[in-house]
């Protein structure tokens, strides 16, 4: 079960957009950043006005939070786990899976 931080500060945000790396699927895009520290990561959950109005936003940033908890814990990195419009048609399985997916893909689990 994955522990981590939430990301809060605006300049957190920039950094990682700015400096780190992304990969995607058609539900979700994962920005990652090492960091030097040895804590628990700490991950930020956006979803923009395209996925919906604030009910449907709020929804699938709690499902993709859920998912996150269920993988196994790791350090060094900061994520943002963005959701895209296309998120609005899967289901918990679906996104847990292209979490697990492109954390793997970027060698951070």
């Amino acid at each position: 079960m994955a522990n981590f931080l939430p990301l809060k500060k605006d300049g957190e945000f920039r950094k990682i957009y700015k400096l780190g790396k992304s990969k995607a699927t058609k539900n979700i895009v994962v920005y990652y950043l090492k960091t030097d520290k040895t804590s628990f990561p700490k991950v930020g959950f956006v979803a923009s006005k395209k996925v919906g109005k604030a009910v449907t936003r709020n929804k699938y940033r709690r499902i993709m939070k859920e998912a996150f908890k269920s993988i196994p814990d790791f350090t060094g990195y900061n994520l943002i786990i963005l959701a895209r419009p296309k998120i609005v048609e899967s289901d918990y399985n679906a996104i847990h899976k292209d979490i697990n997916f492109l954390l793997k893909r970027h060698k951070i689990l």
